[in-house]
């Protein structure tokens, strides 16, 4: 073999080694991304560092707050006639980057991965699963005659908080 093989050799095992590194490179990265800005990573971090959040009922009056007025615009909270949450939009003063995080604090339900409308706002939904649950009557309507009122917890995550 002549020396200028074994360059071009070389040279080869060492670019082959450069793609592999910057693609395992990047799909680290991607992956800690991803695990970093999940629900449920966000959830267990808002709890532990305390970030803005609001207590707001479905008649859309605020129980409590923490440091989260100052982001909030307003909060529109929609409910059909049979008394189903058919959704909750939260306008916030200036724009998040990452979806505002909504726990049901007193009743049963997830909700669908939020979806952002122009300008600022986030729109949540039932889960799929909430609303086949809840036509199939596996899981019970709040009964208006027993007068609960649903209640939400909405945690921001804002740059500055």
């Amino acid at each position: 073999m002549g020396s200028g093989t074994a360059i071009s050799l070389v040279i080869g095992i060492v670019a082959l080694i450069a793609m592999v590194a910057f693609y395992t490179n990047d799909q680290v990265d991607k992956k800690i991304q991803k695990a970093i800005t999940s629900p449920e990573v966000l959830s267990q971090l808002a709890k532990q560092i305390q970030l803005p959040f609001i207590i707001i009922d479905e008649k859309g009056i605020y129980r409590y707050e923490h440091n989260a007025i100052k982001l909030i615009e307003s909060i529109d909270i929609k409910i059909d006639g049979e008394n189903e949450l058919k959704s909750i939009k939260i306008i916030p003063k200036t724009m998040l980057t990452i979806p505002p995080i909504i726990e049901a604090i007193n009743f049963s339900m997830e909700f669908s991965e939020p979806t952002q409308e122009r300008p600022y706002s986030w729109i949540f939904t039932p889960a799929e699963s909430e609303v086949a649950q809840l036509v199939c009557g596996a899981v019970q309507k709040p009964d208006p005659a027993k007068k609960l009122i649903r209640q939400f917890k909405i945690t921001l995550i804002a740059k500055g908080n």
